[in-house]
C-alpha cells in the first residue's frame, strides 16, 4: 500500500513540475525536437520552428534588414543533417529572422496539416499590416518543397488572412518533372552496388521498377502534381509579381530534373512580370549546389533577400576634383563556438562581404569590447583550410 502511495505522490509531483513549465508528460526530446535540426521547437508533425533569443541591434545589421520570417520548404525524405545546413546558415546571416521549416514526408501520398505553418504566417502578415517590415522570404528544395510552399500560399488564401507579403523566393533545383531516363541513369549511378554480379541484378531490378511504374502510369494517369505545381508557382493570384524577387539555382549536372525545364520556367516567371535572377551550376547533383560551390551559392541567395541598395547607405560619397570616391562600410558577424567566438571582418559591397578575414577571440578578449556579442546555433567543426565550416555552408 505504501508503494502505491509513494507511487502516486511521485506521478504527482511529476504532473506539478511539468505543469510549471509548460510542458506536457511527454520525452522533451519529442516534444520540443522531433524534427531532428538542431534548435528547432516543434509545432506539429512535420512542422517546427526556430525563434531567435532576444539580442541587442548590432551595427554589423544596421545596414542590412533581416526578414522577420523564413520558410525553408525542405525536399521529400530530406535528413536533419542536411536540413541543418541550411538553416544553420540562414541563422547566421539573419540572426533576427524566425525559421519555419516544414518538411516533406518520404512518400508523396502523405499530405502534411499545414494548420500551424499558417498560424506562424498569419502572425507575420499582420504583423506587416501594422509595422512596415521586410517580407517574408521562402526557400524551397526540389519539388516537394515547391509543393509544400504552393500549398501552403493556397490554404493561406483560402483562409483570407491576408496576401502574404513575400520579400523573395529562392527556388533550389526545382520546378520540373522527373524524367523517366534521367531519374534511371541517377538511380542507377547511385543506388546500385559496386560488385559486379550484384550491379547487373540491381539493373534488372531497377528497369523492372521503372518500366512497371509507366504501365501504372498509362493504365491509370493520376495528376501530374509537378506540373501542377509549375504553373501554380507562375501564377500571379498566388505569387504576385509586384516587389517579389525570385531566384533559380539548379545545376546543368542534375540526375534527377532537367536544367532546361528549371530554366524555361524561370523565362515564362519573368516573361510575367517577376523579377527573375538565374544561377546555373555546371557539376553539382540535385540539391548539391552548395557542394560546388557554397560561396557563390549564398551570395546569390543574399543577393535577392537583401535589397542592394541597403549597402550603399552607410557609403561616404566625396567630390573631390570631379573624382567621386566610395569608401565601403566595414562589417562584422560573430559567431560563438563556446570558448569564444570567430569573427568574420569584411569590406561591403552592395549588401555582400567582398573582402573577408576570420580571426578567433577566446571570452577573456572578448570580455573587453563594449559591445554585447550574441550566441548564434550554428556548425562549428573546421574545414580542411582551418576556416569555419558553418561559413562554407
Amino acid at each position: 500500500m505504501e508503494s502505491l502511495q509513494s507511487t502516486a505522490r511521485l506521478v504527482a509531483l511529476v504532473k506539478r513540475i511539468s505543469a510549471a513549465q509548460g510542458h506536457s508528460t511527454t520525452p522533451s526530446n519529442q516534444l520540443i525536437n522531433q524534427s531532428g535540426v538542431p534548435g528547432f521547437e516543434t509545432l506539429s508533425r512535420y512542422i517546427s520552428i526556430w525563434r531567435p533569443k532576444p539580442i541587442h541591434k548590432r551595427r554589423s545589421r544596421s545596414l542590412i534588414q533581416s526578414p522577420p520570417l523564413i520558410i525553408f520548404c525542405s525536399g521529400r525524405g530530406a535528413a536533419p543533417k542536411n536540413i541543418a545546413k541550411y538553416t544553420e546558415k540562414y541563422k547566421y546571416l539573419y540572426p533576427e529572422a524566425e525559421i519555419l521549416l516544414i518538411e516533406s514526408p518520404t512518400s508523396s501520398t502523405v499530405q502534411v496539416n499545414l494548420g500551424t505553418a499558417i498560424e506562424v504566417v498569419k502572425r507575420h502578415i499582420e504583423l506587416h499590416k501594422v509595422v512596415n517590415t521586410k517580407g517574408i522570404v521562402i526557400h524551397v528544395a526540389s519539388n516537394g518543397g515547391a509543393y509544400t510552399a504552393t500549398r501552403l500560399v493556397r490554404e493561406i488564401a483560402r483562409a483570407k488572412v491576408g496576401q502574404v507579403p513575400l520579400e523573395a523566393m529562392v527556388l533550389d533545383c526545382s520546378p520540373g518533372k522527373y524524367s523517366t531516363s534521367q531519374s534511371l541513369r541517377s538511380a542507377k549511378r547511385n543506388l546500385l552496388p559496386k560488385n559486379i554480379i550484384l550491379r547487373i541484378l540491381g539493373s534488372w531490378a531497377v528497369y523492372a521498377f521503372y518500366g512497371i511504374n509507366i504501365i501504372v502510369k498509362v493504365m491509370l494517369p493520376l495528376p501530374d502534381k509537378a506540373t501542377k505545381t509549375a504553373r501554380s508557382l507562375n501564377n500571379p493570384d498566388l505569387f504576385p509579381t509586384k516587389d517579389t524577387k525570385r531566384l533559380y539555382l539548379y545545376s546543368k549536372a542534375d540526375g534527377w530534373i532537367g536544367h532546361e525545364q528549371i530554366g524555361k520556367h524561370a523565362d515564362d516567371a519573368e516573361a510575367l512580370g517577376y523579377s527573375v535572377r538565374k544561377e546555373v551550376f555546371q557539376k553539382a547533383g540535385h540539391c548539391s549546389l552548395t557542394m560546388e560551390d557554397g560561396w557563390r551559392y549564398w551570395r546569390a541567395v543574399q543577393g535577392v533577400v537583401e535589397d542592394e541598395k541597403e549597402g550603399r547607405q552607410a557609403s561616404e560619397i566625396s567630390d573631390e576634383s570631379a573624382d567621386v570616391r566610395v569608401t565601403m562600410p566595414v562589417l562584422e558577424r560573430r559567431a560563438s563556438d563556446g570558448d569564444g567566438y570567430f569573427i568574420e571582418s569584411g569590406v561591403v559591397d552592395e549588401g555582400h562581404f567582398v573582402e573577408r578575414s576570420y580571426e578567433f577571440m577566446d571570452r577573456e578578449e572578448e570580455e573587453h569590447f563594449e559591445e554585447p556579442k550574441p550566441d548564434f546555433a550554428s556548425l562549428y567543426e573546421t574545414n580542411d583550410d582551418g576556416d569555419p565550416s558553418w561559413l562554407d555552408v
